[in-house]
Order: structure tokens, then sequence, then C-alpha cells
């Protein structure tokens, strides 16, 4: 009918496309594990192969060239120049995962917990007779009395230098040939001086020794001497040898100050103790050490006491952890357990922010000094072992496996130099934990979790996607140490009546690997999923295939496949839009 009663009329319609690549923020989430150190099928380390494939695809999407990948490497016939449009935004994120991952140092000081508890060893003591003081903290040296200042000292004689003086960045000659008027317009050098504080030195304590039960702190007593040298000199024309400019110098002793210090130290007593071996068994250890509170920062070791005869050691941490409160699958057969996620599950909750006073919503790290696998008779066992247990040797078993890979990325602007040395970091470790790395690759990226500050930006529309590569099935070890501890003893994940098998474990990462990948798909976010090699059987095929995005399931059997596979994700990523 309207078309009838306006016969004739043009009606003009505008429209504009152009080629923008949207904001976009990828996580790579790759596979780091044991068996990327061996070849393709065409003799290609497959480590290699990622990291080429990697650089291709920031080449492909950032448009900055990558100096150490060629075109030919790409697939390309040039090398990308020119970068983006200045208002697009491009970041990347990574998560490589093995048995764990390394994420610790980026989060929070109050995400991870203060104390933890470890498969470990405790001294055991045998209590003596005799009290022996215990010093507590030393208070702050406060002065008190009368300084002693020494006087001046008078001026050396003027002295012929033995060598050149080198005076900052400048040089002075101890003699050269002159005239005597160039000999007086040469500069010699300032005056110098040296010298400064010393440090503390104890003189004596009162009462010493400390009785026992009285005294309850003693003070300390301390000289501490400020003193300076000072040096001057100067140029002088001598006519012997047909006329020399010699430097020469003279010092003195400016004087000291000595002050008196004092201190109070507060005294507890104790009963002596002799050292007595070793319990082996489950140990809660203070970790709070970790925590540079007083700088917002981490520290890279913790003081515990499971060194020489129950002496500190300091406990390394590399960055990776051990999972928070989970849900124990009480059968055999853990395929069917996490679809729907059960409750309880608190690892699952992807966008749970820690407690600062819930330590089942917290974290803690993996001090692989501190752990100890339990054997009797060459047997593993979970009963508590003390000094007249077992053989030592037996006893003393440390985990087998405590790799933790090189440290996760957040999403960040990458230039070419700095994407390109951190690729080149990635080096194959260890067991094949698929869920561990899933897991933090949706923790770190979530728009509305514990990084959503970062990841949801106000006013800005981002594209988000996941790059979960990865080259082969589940392959789990019970004697690994794991994010969830040592499997065989610690035995967080079943019903916790015996140890869970490889199998088992196997089982339970890849229905905990589909859940996860569900919960990303359900944020949004574009899962593009690569298998790599040949080595990867059909069940494992078929997972990945369910954990993709539709269409966004990729095979590559040899490295330049998966440079081509890369390379697509990453022109996918930057399709023609219609922008007006």
């Amino acid at each position: 009918e309207w078309a009838a009663n306006h016969h004739g009329v043009v009606v003009s319609v505008n429209c504009q496309s152009e080629m923008a690549i949207p904001n976009s923020d990828v996580m790579f989430v790759l596979d780091v594990t044991g068996s990327m150190d061996d070849d393709d099928a065409n003799g290609v380390r497959k480590i290699d192969g990622l990291k080429k494939a990697t650089k291709c695809f920031f080449e492909a999407l950032q448009k900055e060239d990558i100096s150490s990948v060629s075109p030919t490497d790409c697939g390309t016939t040039a090398n990308p120049s020119g970068g983006n449009a200045s208002d697009v935004a491009i970041r990347f994120g990574f998560v490589p995962y093995s048995v764990n991952v390394n994420v610790g140092k980026l989060l929070p000081l109050t995400y991870v917990a203060d104390s933890w508890t470890y498969q470990s060893r405790e001294p055991n003591w045998i209590v003596g007779t005799t009290w022996s003081p215990v010093y507590g903290t030393e208070t702050t040296p406060v002065e008190y009395g009368t300084p002693d200042i020494d006087a001046a000292e008078d001026w050396s004689d003027w002295d012929n230098t033995s060598n050149n003086v080198v005076i900052g960045s400048t040089t002075y000659s101890r003699r050269f040939n002159s005239t005597e008027a160039e000999c007086n317009a040469t500069s010699a050098p300032s005056e110098q001086s040296s010298g400064g504080t010393g440090s503390m030195q104890f003189q004596s304590q009162n009462p010493n020794p400390p009785v026992h039960p009285t005294t309850t702190s003693v003070a300390r007593y301390y000289k501490q001497t400020t003193s300076s040298t000072s040096t001057q000199y100067k140029y002088e024309w001598s006519s012997s040898n047909g006329g020399r400019c010699r430097l020469k110098f003279k010092t003195r002793n400016n004087g000291s100050t000595t002050r008196n210090y004092s201190t109070t130290v507060p005294v507890t007593w104790e009963l002596s103790r002799t050292f007595n071996g070793w319990t082996y068994k489950p140990v809660t250890f203070n970790v709070s050490g970790l925590k540079d509170t007083a700088n917002n920062a981490w520290r890279s070791s913790v003081s515990i006491p499971i060194g020489t005869n129950g002496a500190n050691i300091d406990a390394n941490w590399s960055g990776c952890l051990e999972e928070r409160q989970t849900a124990r699958v009480m059968d055999g057969d853990p395929s069917n357990d996490w679809s729907p996620v059960p409750a309880g599950a608190k690892d699952m909750n992807i966008d749970l922010i820690p407690g600062p006073t819930d330590p089942t919503t917290q974290w803690g790290p993996m001090l692989k000094d501190v752990v100890y696998g339990r054997h009797w008779n060459g047997s593993r066992t979970t009963n508590n072992l003390g000094p007249n247990d077992f053989d030592w040797n037996e006893g003393q078993t440390t985990q087998y496996d405590p790799s933790c890979p090189v440290e996760a990325k957040l999403y960040k602007q990458w230039d070419p130099t700095a994407f390109d040395s951190y690729v080149n970091s990635l080096q194959p470790t260890s067991y094949t934990y698929h869920d561990v790395g899933l897991l933090w690759g949706a923790r770190l990226m979530s728009p509305t979790g514990m990084f959503s500050g970062l990841n949801a930006p106000a006013n800005k529309d981002i594209q988000r996607h996941m790059v979960f590569m990865t080259d082969g099935d589940t392959n789990a070890d019970i004697n690994s140490y794991s994010s969830f501890g040592m499997d065989w003893w610690d035995r967080r994940q079943n019903d916790g009546t015996s140890a869970p098998s490889d199998a088992w474990l196997e089982s339970n990462i890849n229905a905990r690997s589909q859940a996860i990948c569900t919960w990303v798909k359900n944020k949004n976010i574009t899962l593009w999923v690569i298998s790599f090699g040949t080595d990867v059987n059909s069940a494992t095929q078929t997972n990945l295939q369910n954990c993709a995005s539709p269409g966004k399931f990729f095979t590559a059997a040899k490295a330049s496949d998966l440079v081509d596979n890369f390379r697509a994700i990453a022109s996918e990523i930057s399709l023609l839009r219609l922008t007006s």
C-alpha cells in the first residue's frame, strides 16, 4: 500500500564499512609440558614451532615486525609494518601450563593464605633441665652521655704522588715535562675528604649473664665513631731533568667524634633442648613471610624450620600455587561429576574473590623445598613417621616433580622486542594438567572476576579471545607435586579413603576442563582450541573439539600447520566490520 501511494519516491540509504581491527584481548593458554620437547613429523621441536606460531600471530594481529621470524617463517611475502590505528588496543596475556601454573606473584598479598599445611617434617626435641635466655627484638639505639671528641691533627708535609690521581672521570698526571709557567697554570685536584660513620661497636651488656628467672630484659651498650681525612693537592715545578711539573699532596686527620648508645633487649626463658630427629607428617607452617607488606610486594623465599638439626632454611618460592578448596568426588568415576559444578568447589567458582580471613577461598604457595613423601619399607604410607619408625634414607624422599613454568602474564600491550623475549623464555617441563591452565586463563581474563578493573575498562568495547593450544592427552602422576599438593598423600580431590590412581586423576582433569571451557564460552569469550601433533588420541580430540567455540577447533600435525592455524585465528579476529 505504501509503495502504491508513494510511486516514484526516491529513497537513499547511506552505509559505510571499514577494515578495522576491534579492540581485542587475547589470552594464550599454552601447553609447555614435557612432550613439547619432542620433534614433530618434520623433525622440528614442538616448543620451537609454538614459539614461531605465537610470534607470527602477533605480527598478523599487531601488524608489527618481530625480527626473529621472517616472512617465510610466517607464510607471508613481507614483514608487517605500520601497526594498527592509534585508537585500536590489542592486548595479550599468557598462561603457560604443565602440572601447574606460575601466577602467585600476579596476585594481591591478601589472596594468599598466611599459613598452609604441607606433607613435610617437624623436628623432635629432648628438653633438658637448664634454662636458657631467648633474646627478643632489640630497641633502636639511643644516644647517651657526652661524645668523646678528638681534635684535628696538623697537616703533613708535602710529598710527591706515586701514581696518577683519578677523581671522577678526570685523571691528573703525577708528573710531566713543562715550563715553570705551564706548571703554574695547571689545575690540581680540589681538596678531597674521605671517611664517615663506622658501625656500632658492642661494648657490654648488663646484666651479663642474665639471671633466671628475674631478668626480663638486658641493656646493651655500643660506641660509634665518625671520622674523616682530608687531602690537598698542588702542582710544583722543578728545574731538574730539563724542567718537570710534579703533583704533590698533603693530608691531615680531621679529628673524630665517638658517641655512646644504649639499647634494651627483652629476655624470655626456655629450657635447653637437643635435636632428636624428625617426624614426617602434615605440618602447618607460617608462610606470611613471603609478603613484604611494607612495599606491597612479594618475596622469593620464606624461613621454615626444616633445616639441619631443626634450623630455619630459606624455602624458595617461584610463584606456583596450591589450589583453594575444591569439592571431593566421592565415587570412582569423576567423568560425570562436574556438570553442573558441585557445590563447595570454590576453586571452580572462577570469579570468587578471596576473603582475607577465609583460607578456604585463598591459595597457598607451592614450596618445593618443604614437601616430603613418606615411605615405609620401600612403600608409600600416610602414617606419621618418627625417628624410631623407619630407615632415614627411605623417609626423606622429597617431591617427585617440583617444576614450575615461566610466570604467567596479565593483559598488556606489548612491543615486539618484549613479546619476542617472553615467548623465547617458554620451556617444556613436566606433566599435562589441562584444567589448571584453563582455570587460571579464565581467572586472569574474566571481565567480572578478580581482575575486572583491568579486563573490563569503562567505555571500551573489547572482543575477548582465549587461544588454548595443547600437544597431547591429559597426563597425570599421583607422585607429582601438583596444584592440589602431593596427590598420593594429600588426597584432596577424591573421597580421601585411598589414593587416587593416575587414571582417576586424568578423568577428573578432563571433566573439570570441560566445565571450565563451558564457563569461558558462557562469558562471551571466543575459545579457540588447537590440537598440535600426531600423538593425540581420538577421545582427547573429541574433548578438545567440545571445548572450543563452534567452528573454532583446529588441528596441526606439524609446526608449519600450527603457524597456519595461528595466522588463521589472527585473521578471523581482524575481520571486516560494519561500523556505521
